[in-house]
């Protein structure tokens, strides 16, 4: 069905263009067929969406809808006139041409985290579900498992966020792009505005899932084609001043850098520019409503203006038939309102609070209601008051002096910028302006300043459509307002200059034209051959001062994130159907491995993706997926799959070494790993820069391994386990018990009475791990859990992990003698067991490590970006490790966290003994990894390994990057667990370090 689609969309386009030139010759073919590609986009956009939205996107839903608008467009009939060609027509295909090469290759954007990939990834989802909606159908089902112990374990990976704010709203983060709206329905909000999306999918629809990015070049086609076709209009009879701000357009490195990458900055822009273009031709004020009105499904920005924007309308004289367009605009505003106040309202809550604070505390419900209001009192407004000579000549009169209003308007926002900065010292939060120097250069904008204040001194067309230009005028105007703020967390020139590109710059860019237009007709007036040369100087020193980064540092035109598409095509390869996928770590880039890969992962390819909040969260994840929940349900368990990052930064043994990467294999009982494969993928990014265009490339590496997980028959039946069931603890002999209290046949705990469990010695290490009862009561990490006299810590630091069923495992070096339990201080109200209940203890058999085949090294593939750029990629060798960190529950004391490191410091708490862990076997290296440091030069940092100093380091005075200890060697046993404790001494009173993390690796590579 795609040739279907195709014929309509094609259809759609020449009915708008015959229908736009057919009003008034003097538009040419070629205004009219850009005009109408830019309103098949929003045409095409607003099918797919709303199809989208009913679950029904496919080629032939969005082939009927644009098919019927065609229909209707081609009832005016299709033909466009074009007339001779001139050198006008070749400097547009030139400059087309430029823009367009400039602009290839796209950035891929295959990995989930940031804006690209959530829009490229939005769009895959809705082309494999016909659907805008997300729905985690695991969550869904913990929910429906209600009461039974366990299954909240899953629940509380994505927790519920109980601020008040969010009541009726949603319910806490579920992943970047996606919002969690209601946990026991399994609903997930997506992010933004889906009209781009929606867009991108259609590409894919066309072309093929791989290529859903190809839109962009038909978004840089309608910029470029308005850009020159507009300057055209504004100085008539002259090519050279479209030549000139097409050019800029054309080779600005921002940019360029937003038209390569799928972001919906490119989208509005190529809408607006063909709105412009629309009023400037004049009669075509249906098609600028209709450009307009769909910018408003694009981004939000347009809702925010969408008051001050009508507000000018209301001020134009009026005209038979003149209410057409504001209708158009009003209906397109009205529709997106609607749909995307129940589509992605959490994603707007969030940019309205950001936007307007303590005013924008509004529900779904009040906006879908209140939207429809707003829009009908102004027509109430325009309908119902008459205007007399004296009143329409008054407003006339503010009309006219509307260039002035926004000239003032944009240079007070200048102002409040340039004061906030300083008063800030231009850091954090930082200004989305904080690019404009850097990226379009003093020359420019200096300019652009000049011409903005020639174009000022013109009065305002008094007219209907001076009136609609005056309008659109107001959403740069107010965008450079929104933009002085400093509100953003942080600041990079591409990433988040990228806001200025759509509206901005093109302004930017006009401006700069208009001042050498300017300049050049003065100089005219002396003579023509000085004119000729202002115009060469002038424009040409403008355009070499933007485009000489292009040609001085040709990287800037680097291709980011290329090769990262492997990765996730092979991983997606290799999980089977119905698989849950738990992805993280516990080493340096879990958040990479969660939100990239397992984002990827999930939106691209509908992979069931959990998130890895420690391994004893994960523990508890693996029990019910494999174990409770299957055997609850009597059906089979599904597959699972970890895939785990890297437990620790890659070290080298030597100067010339090899990395050696580690690889966490080992998992509670009786759970073992099966390695699907471990791989590792290099990519290239501009490295990031504020004050000066980036000019370097930044390579990141990023390692990780996949596995299988089973249950291992032989560990299983080691497993000592007890279940407190209708008055009796069922289990392998009895527990000598004292302090219980039983209701309706479950163990209850109770806060100020303890419950003491003795169990018989066992000898040998093992693991200890507590079932609490389900349901209401799961405020576990209020219980007091004391082992043989020790205080354990029951919470699982920096994770948002706040309900939990499974406490542990917590391994030990001999069996537990006496257990002292006491419950929670607080009751739930309308539990069984109002301060918590034990539901199951059991026993566990020390951890073993995965089963590797006997080629090791077959498992290992790397992925590398087809330019070196100076960065050759070296594959890593990998082996076992596991690494002690701030995620570590159980670190006594409880560490001091900054940032990601654990900080130690004189005087306050100057050691940390970590909880004991199983990690590799036989000769293994001891790698202390820190984030910075201020030490006297006599303090020393001593590592301690189950009660026997290992070794003393030295570490650097002075610190404020990443330091890697030499290694310490020593040997662990079999079977038996590491105890580390780091110790800083000799430190005088203000020296600290701070500890990212202490691994163990071992030297046996796989």
């Amino acid at each position: 069905m795609q040739w279907l689609l195709a014929v309509a969309w094609l259809g759609a386009i020449f009915g708008l263009a015959g229908r736009i030139q057919g009003a008034d010759r003097r538009c040419s073919g070629g205004e009219a067929l850009t005009i109408a590609v830019a309103g098949s986009l929003v045409i095409v956009g607003i099918a797919a969406t709303l199809t989208a939205a009913l679950g029904l996107f496919s080629a032939a839903s969005v082939a009927v809808l644009v098919g019927g608008s065609a229909i209707v467009c081609l009832r005016g009939g299709c033909r466009v006139c074009f007339g001779a060609l001139g050198p006008e027509h070749l400097g547009l295909a030139l400059t087309v041409l430029l823009g367009i090469s400039l602009r290839t290759p796209l950035h891929p954007a295959e990995l989930a985290g940031r804006d690209p990939g959530t829009y490229v990834l939005q769009a895959r989802h809705i082309l494999r579900t016909g659907s805008l909606h997300h729905h985690d159908a695991l969550l869904a089902a913990a929910t429906r498992a209600g009461d039974r112990a366990g299954a909240g374990d899953l629940l509380g990976l994505l927790p519920i966020e109980r601020e008040g704010w969010r009541e009726g709203v949603y319910e806490g983060p579920y992943r970047p792009g996606l919002y969690l709206r209601d946990r026991a329905s399994g609903a997930v909000a997506p992010q933004f505005l889906q009209m781009h999306p929606a867009l991108l999918a259609v590409s894919g629809l066309l072309f093929g899932p791989a290529y859903v990015g190809s839109i962009l070049y038909l978004y840089a086609l309608v910029s470029a084609a308005a850009l020159w076709l507009l300057a055209l209009r504004l100085w008539p009879g002259r090519w050279w001043p479209a030549a000139l701000a097409s050019g800029l357009y054309a080779a600005a490195p921002l940019v360029i850098w937003v038209a390569r990458a799928p972001l919906s900055e490119p989208l509005i822009g190529a809408l607006l520019l063909a709105c412009a273009l629309a009023l400037k031709i004049g009669e075509r004020r249906w098609a600028a409503a209709l450009l307009l009105g769909g910018a408003g499904w694009v981004r939000g920005n347009v809702w925010l203006l969408a008051p001050l924007l009508l507000a000018i309308l209301w001020l134009r004289p009026r005209s038979r038939g003149g209410w057409r367009a504001p209708a158009i605009v009003c209906g397109l505003l009205l529709g997106s309102v609607m749909l995307h106040a129940e589509v992605a309202f959490p994603y707007l809550y969030d940019e309205l609070r950001r936007q307007l604070g303590g005013w924008a505390p509004i529900r779904p419900a009040g906006l879908m209601l209140g939207a429809p209001l707003a829009i009908g009192l102004w027509w109430a407004v325009e309908l119902g008051i008459g205007r007399s000579a004296a009143a329409q000549r008054r407003l006339s009169w503010c009309l006219a002096r509307l260039p002035w209003v926004f000239a003032g308007a944009a240079a007070l926002s200048v102002i409040v910028y340039v004061w906030l900065r300083v008063g800030g010292g231009g850091e954090r939060p930082f200004s989305r302006l904080d690019a404009a120097l850097p990226a379009f250069g003093p020359w420019l904008l200096g300019a652009a300043a000049v011409g903005l204040g020639i174009v000022a001194r013109r009065r305002g067309a008094v007219s209907e459509d001076g009136a609609w230009w005056a309008a659109l005028m107001v959403v740069p105007t107010a965008t450079l307002a929104l933009y002085a703020q400093r509100n953003l967390p942080q600041a990079g020139l591409y990433y988040y200059g990228r806001y200025l590109a759509p509206e901005l710059a093109p302004a930017l860019f006009l401006s700069a034209t208009a001042a050498v237009v300017a300049a050049s007709d003065r100089l005219a007036r002396r003579s023509r051959r000085l004119g000729a040369v202002g115009v060469v100087g002038l424009g040409g020193g403008l355009w070499l001062s933007v485009a000489g980064p292009l040609a001085l540092a040709p990287i800037t035109l680097a291709t980011e994130q290329a090769g990262a598409e492997r990765l996730i095509e092979d991983l997606a390869a290799r999980i089977p159907a119905g698989a849950v996928v738990i992805a993280g770590g516990e080493g340096w880039l879990s958040a990479h491995t969660w939100n990239q890969v397992g984002g990827a992962l999930a939106m691209g390819h509908g992979v069931q993706v959990l998130p890895y909040r420690g391994a004893e969260a994960t523990y508890a994840a693996l029990h019910e997926l494999l174990l409770a929940g299957p055997q609850a349900r009597a059906e089979a368990a599904p597959p699972v799959l970890l895939l785990l990052n890297e437990a620790t930064q890659a070290h080298r043994e030597g100067p010339d070494g090899p990395k050696i990467a580690a690889i966490d294999d080992r998992l509670p009982a009786p759970f073992r790993a099966r390695p699907l494969g471990l791989f590792e993928l290099f990519t290239d990014r501009l490295t990031p820069t504020m004050d000066a265009l980036p000019t370097r490339i930044t390579r990141s590496e990023l390692r990780l391994g996949l596995f299988a997980v089973e249950v291992d028959a032989g560990q299983a039946a080691a497993i000592s386990a007890w279940t407190m069931r209708g008055g009796a603890a069922l289990g392998p002999g009895d527990l000598d018990m004292s302090g219980e209290t039983w209701t309706e046949g479950h163990l209850c705990l109770d806060r100020d009475r303890e419950l003491v469990i003795r169990l018989a010695p066992r000898g040998g290490p093992l693991a200890l791990a507590l079932l609490a009862t389900g349901g209401a009561a799961r405020r576990t990490m209020g219980w007091r859990l004391t082992v043989d006299g020790e205080v354990m810590d029951l919470s699982l630091p920096h994770t948002p992990i706040r309900e939990r069923e499974t406490l542990g495992p917590f391994v030990r070096e001999q069996g537990p003698r006496e257990l002292r339990l006491r419950g929670s201080r607080e009751a739930e109200v309308g539990a069984i067991c109002p301060f918590g209940g034990l539901a199951e203890l059991r026993l566990l058999p020390a951890e073993l490590g995965a089963v590797w085949p006997a080629e090791r090294g077959s498992l290992a593939i790397s992925y590398a970006p087809p330019h070196a750029h100076g960065h050759a990629a070296q594959a890593s060798r990998w082996a076992l490790g596991r690494s002690l960190s701030r995620l570590r529950p159980g670190s006594a004391p409880r560490p001091t966290s900054e940032g990601l490191a654990i900080r130690l410091e004189e005087p306050g708490k100057t050691e940390v003994a970590f909880a004991p862990i199983f990690g590799p076997e036989g000769e293994v290296l001891w790698l202390l990894h820190l984030l910075g440091a201020r030490l006297d030069p006599s303090a020393r940092l001593e590592l301690w390994i189950d009660g026997a100093l290992l070794v003393t380091i030295d570490p650097p005075d002075r610190s404020a990057g990443n330091w890697t200890a030499p290694p310490a060697v020593t040997r662990a046993a079999p079977g038996a667990p590491a105890r580390a404790r780091l110790v800083l001494v000799d430190a005088a009173p203000g020296d600290f370090v701070l500890v990212r993390d202490l691994a163990v690796v071992s030297r046996e590579g796989l």
